[in-house]
């Protein structure tokens, strides 16, 4: 019996290594979708106006920081469930960060979006080089698994 079980679990590590995954770089000048392209596919799956009106704010900061904001779009939709997860509505907390005793509060969208984008910019190595997670990872495969954590507030 043993020998069937670790034959098994031999057999689904080595499956469900061989399948292709995307890395996309965190750092890129050219963002992997448009402002416009993000807004729209925002509108096809009915995400909240909160959500879409954040989109400037979000391209505005991303690339003022260094990080791809179409990134951040695709962070954003899975972490606030198209902009309608009750830490998005009422906390402003769009990357699920964790503060002590609970999720962060941010008195704004915007300060939300500002501490989600500097966080993957620390994982990028592109800022708080004192931190531990200071260029944990410089793609979004790297990010898989990560925990947010909320490093200074």
């Amino acid at each position: 019996m043993k020998k069937i079980i670790i034959l098994l679990l031999t057999c689904i590590f080595l499956f469900t290594s061989s399948f292709n995954t995307y890395a996309y770089e965190l750092i890129n000048d050219d963002p992997i979708i448009t402002q416009a392209q993000a807004i729209a596919c925002l509108r096809k799956y009915n995400a909240s106006e909160k959500l879409i009106n954040a989109v400037p704010f979000i391209y505005e900061y991303a690339k003022e920081v260094g990080i791809d904001p179409g990134v951040v779009m695709a962070m954003t939709t899975i972490e606030t469930g198209w902009g309608k997860s009750r830490l998005f509505r009422y906390n402003n907390n769009p990357g699920g960060i964790k503060a002590k005793g609970g999720w962060a509060k941010y008195s704004s969208v915007e300060e939300g979006y500002k501490a989600m984008i500097n966080l993957i910019a620390t994982y990028a190595g592109l800022m708080n080089k004192n931190s531990y997670l200071y260029g944990y990872s410089k793609t979004t495969e790297g990010l898989a698994g990560m925990y947010w954590t909320n490093y200074g507030n």
